[in-house]
């Protein structure tokens, strides 16, 4: 049997329940297929719904953000937030960890009443992944009805990344959305829009900017890139003098404690062993796990990093078809996986894998991918679409103790790293296609 009818055999097999029900549906009659596509809607809607009333407390520290930029009072600063959560009756985060580039984008939800900003923000974030996704299933399948995106995008809203970030009002949905939309602009030759979403992009969370600027340069868009990254600097120069002498040093040193291990209460300590420490993704999270040395395992996640950077820009360089929008898409998990291994993320920030996804759905018929590379992903994509992280953690701690939960938290870093070799087995594959 030659190489391509294995794959297509092992492809095949992995992915034939998925592909028996949308042929299924496809070969349904008209009002079957409607009624599936409003009713999987509906399902997204009513799950993240139910999220609604315990989402909001890391919406704060982006309230704040933004007040900051408002009043010019510097939020980093303990000081300025305490007036803020004495005032709303919460209990402030330990420290503020995005620079003043975010301020600027929250800056309209922080001029409303904290409650109703707090949904306000709560219906932008859902929004931007209805309308983003709906534009991408659109984009990838023009002739395909209605009921195809609806599907979509209730799938999207039923996946567990989703509830992740939903429930905290993360930034990470919003950023899908626009992840989204700017792939969508940047292959339909919108090139100053696209520009402009990367930016908007950047503002909101400048870690998860990676698969903007990478697919910026892979079209050859140096300048472009370079307006990206500007645009950037400048928010945070002007936020940083609108917050006052000091700002930037006060900043700094609460952007030192995110990896402290000597902060019993740091919950983004990268010690998967320590009970309070949250699920991350990033390779120091992973190899501090293993070795117990966090500058061993910074400099190794540094060096891996560096080497990784390198590898993609040569593959990039070698690409016979930098401009095609599957050369793109084949990139595009891969400068994912880059942002998600490389710096600090928690689970949530996962959901931006669900474009690649979605992608290549919709151009299974056109290009084809390893077997092996459908096996190292499957685990990741399991997790962001299945995995209920609360009851898991449950389970495992009532049957092995707090080990458990240790061994759910170091699951994600080896989740995304095997992803990331099965994507650069696609990758490699496609930067030497002519497409």
């Amino acid at each position: 049997m030659s190489t391509r009818n294995m794959n297509a055999s092992t492809r095949s097999a992995s992915a034939h329940l998925w592909l028996k029900l949308t042929e299924t549906l496809a070969s349904a009659p008209q009002w079957a297929r409607r009624t599936t596509g409003l009713a999987l809607f509906i399902a997204g809607l009513l799950a993240s719904l139910h999220v609604a009333p315990r989402q909001g407390s890391d919406f704060l520290s982006f309230y704040m953000m933004g007040k900051g930029i408002l009043t010019g009072a510097n939020i980093y600063d303990a000081a300025p937030r305490r007036e803020i959560t004495d005032l709303l009756g919460l209990v402030g985060p330990a420290g503020m960890f995005y620079p003043p580039a975010t301020g600027f984008v929250v800056a309209p939800f922080s001029a409303l009443p904290y409650d109703f900003a707090k949904y306000a923000w709560f219906l932008t974030l859902n929004l931007a992944v209805i309308l983003g996704v709906r534009a991408l299933v659109r984009f990838s399948a023009p002739r395909a009805e209605s009921y195809v995106w609806m599907c979509a995008v209730g799938l999207v809203l039923l996946s567990a990344c989703l509830r992740w970030g939903l429930m905290l009002s993360q930034v990470a949905p919003l950023v899908l959305g626009v992840l989204c939309f700017f792939f969508v602009a940047l292959y339909s030759d919108r090139p100053r829009l696209a520009v402009a979403l990367a930016v908007l992009a950047t503002a909101c969370k400048m870690t998860l900017a990676v698969p903007f600027v990478g697919l910026l340069l892979l079209r050859r868009r140096v300048f472009a890139a370079g307006i990206v990254g500007g645009a950037w600097m400048l928010l945070n120069v002007v936020g940083f003098l609108r917050l006052g002498k000091g700002a930037f040093g006060v900043y700094m040193a609460n952007i030192a404690t995110v990896d402290s291990l000597s902060i019993g209460t740091n919950i983004n300590m990268p010690n998967p062993w320590a009970g309070i420490s949250l699920p991350r993704t990033d390779w120091t999270f992973f190899l501090y796990g293993l070795t117990g040395n966090y500058a061993a395992a910074r400099l190794a996640s540094l060096a891996g990093c560096a080497l990784l950077s390198l590898y993609l820009l040569y593959l990039g360089l070698r690409a016979r078809a930098p401009h095609s929008r599957l050369t793109g898409a084949a990139f595009l998990g891969p400068l994912i996986a880059l942002g998600t291994v490389c710096v600090y993320h928690h689970q949530y920030d996962l959901c931006l894998f669900i474009a690649p996804v979605l992608i290549a759905y919709f151009n299974r018929n056109t290009t084809s991918t390893p077997g092996i590379a459908l096996v190292l992903m499957a685990p990741l994509l399991l997790m962001i679409f299945l995995l209920p992280i609360g009851a898991a953690q449950s389970l495992l701690e009532s049957q092995f103790g707090p080990i458990g939960f240790a061994f759910l938290k170091l699951s994600f870093p080896i989740a995304v790293t095997l992803a990331l070799v099965g994507l650069l087995l696609d990758v490699r594959r496609a930067s030497l296609r002519a497409i």
